[in-house]
């Protein structure tokens, strides 16, 4: 085994886009543009059953079954795209107001949003590709409202299987795709 490459342990800044459409373009890669990642958590729950044989009562094999990929970030800036992930929001003159509680009533299906893109300022740090993201905005924020501290808003996203059942890709954005 090779001594490991000790440049090869990054701190990956990046932004958010959704609805991309061109991985090759310049950012927001022909989507939305939705603000500045302040820190950013990618969540792979794999699960894995253990198959128990009778005779034995021991493990006899491991059954793969999938599991779910989730997305959270942290937004430094007050982005009107953004803040769209919100249950109840108000769009008037191109900025956004956030209704507490709102009118989306408990119990409405949220609708995912398309090719969400988590794109590294650097090329060769990897980008994150969620197919279809439902936005899952945590309820309980913590909005700084500070001179010490910047304004962060916290935005979090379930991965769904899109049409030909791929979630998420994972890797330097000249590897992921293709786009549906």
């Amino acid at each position: 085994m090779a001594a490991p490459n000790v440049n090869a342990s990054y701190l990956v800044s990046g932004r958010l886009a959704r609805g991309v459409t061109d991985l090759s373009a310049a950012f927001p890669h022909g989507g939305t543009e939705l603000g500045l990642v302040g820190s950013a958590r990618l969540v792979w729950a794999q699960q894995y059953v253990p198959l128990v044989a009778e005779e034995t009562n021991a493990p006899a094999a491991v059954l793969f079954v999938g599991g779910q990929v989730s997305f959270g970030c942290f937004m430094e800036s007050w982005d009107p795209d953004a803040l769209a992930a919100f249950p109840s929001t108000t769009l008037s003159s191109g900025d956004r107001r956030i209704d507490i509680p709102g009118s989306t009533l408990p119990g409405t299906v949220v609708t995912p949003w398309t090719n969400l893109l988590f794109s590294p300022n650097n090329p060769e740090h990897p980008a994150l590709l969620l197919f279809r993201a439902v936005p899952m905005v945590e309820t309980a924020q913590e909005i700084n409202l500070s001179a010490y501290r910047p304004l962060s808003v916290s935005l979090a996203f379930l991965g769904l299987p899109d049409d030909t059942d791929r979630v998420a890709q994972f890797g330097r954005r000249a590897l992921l795709g293709p786009l549906a």
